[in-house]
């Protein structure tokens, strides 16, 4: 997966939608499964944002989200580390993910 990313990554134009949508569930599908792995099923929920979710108000995402309130809301992401020499996630200085909030 992560060859298929840097692939599509340094290839000229932009992603079809269909293409981006299918690395980004495969994604999600791998880091579904590393969290269950973990025991942190029950502390975390992947959604998957409309297009447009960044242009509307906070409002609109929380409901999107599903968070309590507004003040509940903040932006993570899982970064690939690409020069990470371990197949998983055991070393946290040389980590095949990070998840940045």
């Amino acid at each position: 997966l992560s060859a298929r990313v840097n692939a599509l990554e340094r290839s000229p134009g932009k992603l079809d939608e269909r293409t981006a949508a299918a690395s980004t569930d495969a994604f999600m599908r791998k880091m579904q499964v590393l969290a269950i792995a973990r025991g942190m099923i029950n502390s975390l929920r992947f959604v998957r944002a409309p297009a447009d979710y960044y242009d509307r108000d906070l409002e609109y995402r929380r409901k999107i989200l599903g968070a309590p309130t507004v003040d509940h809301l903040c932006k993570t992401m899982v970064i690939a580390n690409g020069s990470c020499t371990q197949p998983d996630c055991r070393d946290r200085l040389n980590s095949r993910y990070y998840l940045l909030v």
